[in-house]
């Protein structure tokens, strides 16, 4: 599962990446929920560049299990948490009619599916590196969001994309810090590999 990761670190980055760009987006259209003509068109904007966001991530994380070694037995967890991303955008994308209201609980499900699936990866990390708490406290994270949304009642568009700015924005952070940890491991490796040849 490492090897897998630290492999694929760039692929993780992208996905950090483009869920801040998400996060940016989500927040910037807050102020057109005021206005009656833009926040339809803002609340239409969020939910197809959800459904693409989803779908993104989804392949990258697809991207980076499919790449991993031959015989990664965990290899999995990865292509899990991917298909499901993808799925979700899907979802998204063939529901013409899916409202901004809708698309909170299509999120809630997906951050909770997530949230459990790098639970188990990060447990599957813990064996190998120091920093799998960041994975840990996205996941836990994820799964607190997600179910917080499935059981609160989120009255007001504003509220909507506030909600969606936040979680993109901690799950790219996150995901961006764990990307960088793992390069950073990559980096290592290969400094003792060049050194034990240098040796030889």
């Amino acid at each position: 599962m490492l090897r897998t990761l630290i492999h694929n670190w760039w692929l993780l980055a992208l996905r950090g990446v483009f869920a801040l760009l998400f996060a940016l987006l989500a927040f910037s259209l807050r102020e057109a929920a005021f206005s009656w003509l833009l926040g339809a068109i803002a609340s239409a904007s969020v939910v197809v560049l959800f459904g693409l966001f989803a779908f993104t991530a989804g392949l990258f994380t697809l991207g980076a299990g499919m790449r991993g070694p031959v015989h990664g037995r965990e290899r999995w967890l990865l292509l899990l948490d991917g298909l499901g991303a993808s799925i979700c955008g899907v979802v998204v994308a063939v529901l013409p009619d899916l409202s901004l209201f809708h698309l909170i609980y299509v999120m809630a499900w997906w951050a909770v599916f997530v949230g459990t699936v790098e639970f188990v990866i990060a447990l599957h990390l813990r064996r190998h590196m120091k920093d799998e708490w960041l994975l840990a406290v996205f996941s836990i994270a994820s799964i607190l969001f997600g179910a917080g949304l499935l059981l609160s009642k989120v009255a007001t568009e504003l509220a909507v994309l506030s909600w969606i700015a936040l979680y993109s924005g901690f799950s790219g952070v996150t995901i961006l810090v764990l990307a960088f940890r793992l390069r950073s491991l990559q980096l290592q490796a290969h400094k003792a590999a060049a050194a034990a040849l240098t040796s030889e």
